[in-house]
């Protein structure tokens, strides 16, 4: 019976990258926020990609700096300032940075296996065109399952510490390896938010995105363990999270793979969670007191 079930989930998974169309990865009026990966530490940047332009007689998408993590909203305000200039065409997708005449080519999602072009690459040690080959389109590992798009696998012939990075259909780059429209270091794509096609949203909504970067990124000690209580653990409809001696602020929901599903607000010494919706599985907590932050995991039956 597992021999079965697991040959209709691969037949299942190959039609379904049969049957996917291209998905575009960059529209008007979308949300995007990057991981930038600097000497100095990590830290999200966010972009909006607002209004058309016509440059050099070719159209644009407008792209704008914005200052502010909590702005969701699909305007220019205060937050905002020009910052470039992006567009998609056959696959492709070209940044023109507003200080720059050079058009970059930064993703090219018409190659083939084996396929090689020229990208605008930058890392800490690496800021040029390289030239790169498509090694694998990828369809089995977590990173499809995570995204549920192809996943693109790369190398490129350059010196750079981060020769090898993948990209995911309609999305970007997924580790800190960049081919991305900052210019001076390496970025990793975290959120795309698109207001006009929201089924093709990473991940669902800019509020699961906030709180998930928010909480990646926050400044608070690490408490031990031992001042939070789970429990049952294994549970089957609920659990408990109890905090011995401080307030719960928020607990934020991941699955074993990492994929963000859900936060929770609270100010109380105890936050109880419904698991019914939950799939059976190993469940990771990120729980933020007023005293710091304790990661703990849960077992869903």
């Amino acid at each position: 019976m597992k021999k079965l079930l697991v040959l209709f989930t691969a037949l299942s998974l190959s039609q379904s990258l049969k049957s996917q169309s291209y998905i575009p990865m960059v529209e008007d009026s979308m949300i995007v926020v990057n991981g930038l990966n600097g000497f100095s530490g990590t830290h999200p940047i966010v972009y909006k990609y607002l209004g058309d332009t016509i440059i050099n007689l070719t159209t644009y998408f407008k792209v704008y700096y914005c200052s502010s993590l909590e702005d969701s909203s699909y305007s220019l305000n205060a937050n905002t300032s020009y910052y470039g200039a992006i567009r998609e065409v056959n696959k492709k997708v070209y940044f023109l940075k507003s200080d720059s005449v050079l058009e970059r080519k930064i993703y090219d999602f018409s190659l083939n296996i084996n396929d090689t072009t020229s990208i605008y690459y930058t890392s800490n040690f690496l800021n040029r065109n390289v030239q790169v080959t498509l090694n694998n389109i990828d369809s089995t590992s977590w990173k499809y399952m995570f995204y549920g798009r192809k996943v693109y696998e790369h190398s490129h012939n350059s010196t750079s510490f981060f020769n090898h990075y993948y990209v995911i259909q309609g999305f970007g780059v997924t580790e800190y390896s960049s081919n991305e429209i900052e210019t001076d270091y390496p970025t990793r794509k975290l959120c795309s938010i698109k207001k006009n096609n929201s089924s093709h949203n990473i991940p669902a909504d800019y509020s699961a995105c906030y709180w998930q970067i928010k909480n990646s990124f926050i400044s608070l000690n690490e408490i031990g363990t031992e001042d939070i209580e789970i429990y049952p653990n294994p549970a089957i409809n609920e659990i408990t999270i109890e905090s011995v001696d401080s307030k719960i602020i928020s607990v934020s929901i991941f699955d074993i793979n990492g994929k963000f599903i859900n936060q929770l607000s609270d100010s109380e010494n105890k936050q109880n969670i419904d698991l019914k919706s939950f799939d059976s599985g190993v469940y990771i907590l990120k729980i933020v007191t007023e005293k710091g932050i304790v990661t703990k995991q849960f077992v869903k039956q």
